[in-house]
């Protein structure tokens, strides 16, 4: 009894200190989530959690974990994120709804599919259910586990749940600008494996568009457009146009500042064969070195 007592006024001195260090650690990954350093913003974020886990630290670690390429430790995190979003508000609560949904699309990006699906279509039941079906985050999970339909090969009904999630999006009262695109990424894609190639590239067009103005062009976001519009072009068989207006040291910029996983590998060297040339993954062979070496290259 005596001991318990001394090792919780150890527990009780500490807790504050923790706490500090943990907010100290969260906040050095809010400064560079702001410098799209996505790999140092998941290190601190998940620093956070090991010092004083919370539902915002959580959330953050799960997601720039996953954005870097470690899926693992990512879905660890998500699922400690998911526990206490239940013991704190239920399981019928918004907020469980919208961590179930970020679990799902994790837990895809590691082929568990059945499991992801299964997890979209209860955070989908739990939102209708509570009056929110007419939320992005509701547009969001719809979107999202039409993605999942969409590389499973059920390409009318993603399509058909894509546009769908577009159209809640649009006129959400919470509607925002970077999921907006997301979603019309999803729609694009979608289109493409359907060959409807003419709105897709349409779609495509408008996406690096508004990122572009969004966020500017060294953004992973901008690597991603990139690389879907490529395939596109590719499927078209546009490939002297794919070389001449696109680029590929976007999409090699992010896999150095990441940890890419084989499916990131595998889209660099679907890039290289339509560009027609090794891209690499360092600095000097990619955006760092000079002009010179670069164009001789191309």
């Amino acid at each position: 009894t005596l001991a318990l007592e001394i090792f919780n006024e150890v527990e009780d001195a500490l807790e504050p200190a923790l706490k500090r260090a943990a907010e100290a650690a969260y906040g050095k990954g809010l400064i560079a989530e702001e410098r799209v350093d996505w790999r140092e913003a998941a290190k601190n974020f998940q620093r956070s959690v090991s010092l004083y886990p919370t539902e915002l630290n959580l959330y953050q670690a799960g997601v720039y974990l996953w954005r870097s390429g470690f899926y693992l430790p990512g879905l660890f995190v998500s699922r400690q994120h998911i526990e206490l979003i239940e013991n704190r508000y239920g399981r019928r609560s918004s907020e469980y709804a919208g961590a179930l949904s970020n679990l799902a699309a994790q837990l895809y990006e590691l082929r568990e599919v059945d499991e992801a699906i299964d997890k979209f279509e209860e955070s989908l039941s739990i939102q209708r259910s509570l009056g929110f079906g007419s939320s992005m985050d509701y547009a969001c999970s719809k979107s999202n586990l039409a993605n999942v339909y969409v590389l499973e090969g059920k390409i009318e009904t993603a399509e058909r749940m894509l546009r769908e999630a577009l159209e809640i999006a649009k006129v959400a009262p919470d509607c925002d600008t970077e999921r907006l695109t997301s979603m019309k990424n999803g729609l694009a894609e979608a289109l493409r494996f359907s060959g409807n190639f003419e709105e897709s590239e349409t779609l495509f067009k408008q996406v690096i568009c508004e990122d572009l103005e969004e966020f500017g062009s060294d953004h992973p976001h901008h690597a991603r457009d990139l690389h879907f519009y490529s395939k596109l072009l590719r499927d078209m068989k546009r490939y002297d146009e794919a070389k001449s207006l696109l680029y590929t040291d976007h999409f090699a910029w992010i896999l150095r500042t990441t940890e890419p996983s084989e499916d990131d590998l595998k889209m660099l060297r679907d890039l290289e064969g339509i560009f027609g040339f090794e891209i690499g993954l360092n600095d000097d062979e990619c955006s760092g070195g000079d002009d010179d070496s670069r164009d001789q290259k191309a």
